[in-house]
């Protein structure tokens, strides 16, 4: 678990550019390939990009499906910006707040320097060449500002929730368990719809589990709708049709959403994402998530782990 976190972590921890999404799926399809694992990339047009859905394992048999949206977002710099995993009002309100306060200080910058430095006289016409030079980089650096720096780290959004899922791949018995890794769903839900266009088109009714900032703060809590069930170190919340609107499980009535963090307000809250305090690998929740995920499979439909004739050292790896 500690080397492919390493690598989804590390090597692959920016996932936001198309080039290195492509990077991370390649590694994804190799992965399962070495592993005799099922895979199907399900590409569509997004305006004038694509969403490039990753599917791992045999959705048809899959009892249990386990999502995780792969992308990872801009870096926010401002401190105190939460994310609400099953809150999509709330994280509109908390981007919107952090791009204001982007365009703000973008703004601040460009008219300082043009008001104190630009418009001040030249004595060389060197000068002015250096003043402009500056100011063209000036409005480069709010450009950037505005558009954003893809964040590097995301341990716990949600490369660690990757990993997660792909040890529960391999650990339950073949056709147990699948894996959808979602495109353009780190804030948005294109991935979701377009899973669920497949799994309709497919006819399935696949018992699905989002996976989500499940490695932030001490918690693990459970959220769905009617009645969840008793998993051991679990916290089940369970939600009203109206407080589910506008979060995946509108998508999906019948689902189950696994997260970390922590509880604010009545409202489920994972803090330190989308910045560098993003860069904590716990392997121990880790392994308590996936015990839970192989609770959850057998409750499903009665699986037995395979055996694990590993050695303690190659475990901890």
């Amino acid at each position: 678990m500690k080397d492919l976190m390493a690598a989804v972590a590390g090597l692959f921890g920016k996932r936001y550019s198309a080039r290195q999404k492509a990077r991370f799926l390649r590694y994804m399809e190799n992965r399962a390939r070495e592993r005799g694992v099922k895979w199907a990339e399900d590409t569509q047009r997004l305006g004038p990009g694509v969403c490039r859905n990753l599917y791992l394992g045999d959705l048809k048999r899959a009892k249990l499906l386990l999502a995780i949206p792969y992308d990872t977002a801009t870096r926010i710099w401002w401190p105190g910006i939460r994310y609400y995993p099953v809150h999509k009002g709330k994280n509109i309100l908390q981007d919107t707040l952090a791009k204001g306060l982007d365009t703000l200080l973008a703004a601040a910058l460009t008219a300082a320097y043009y008001l104190l430095v630009f418009r001040a006289p030249s004595a060389t016409a060197a000068q002015e060449s250096w003043k402009l030079a500056g100011l063209l980089l000036c409005v480069l650096a709010a450009g950037k500002l505005l558009f954003g720096w893809a964040n590097g780290n995301n341990y716990a959004r949600n490369s660690a929730s990757i990993v997660i899922a792909l040890t529960c791949l391999d650990r339950l018995p073949a056709g147990q368990a699948a894996v959808a890794l979602l495109d353009h769903s780190c804030r948005g839900f294109q991935g979701y719809q377009q899973l669920r266009r497949r799994l309709d088109q497919k006819g399935l009714r696949n018992s699905l589990l989002v996976l989500d900032c499940v490695t932030s703060g001490e918690e693990l809590r459970l959220h769905g709708l009617g009645e969840l069930p008793e998993l051991a170190g679990v916290q089940n919340h369970r939600l009203t049709v109206p407080e589910s609107r506008g979060s995946v499980l509108e998508l999906f009535p019948s689902g189950l959403v696994l997260t970390g963090g922590q509880e604010t307000g009545g409202e489920t809250v994972a803090l330190n994402t989308r910045c560098g305090k993003d860069r904590e690998i716990r392997l121990d929740k880790m392994e308590q998530a996936v015990e839970i995920i192989c609770q959850l499979a057998r409750l499903q439909g009665g699986a037995v782990e395979k055996p694990d004739f590993r050695s303690k050292e190659e475990k901890s790896k």
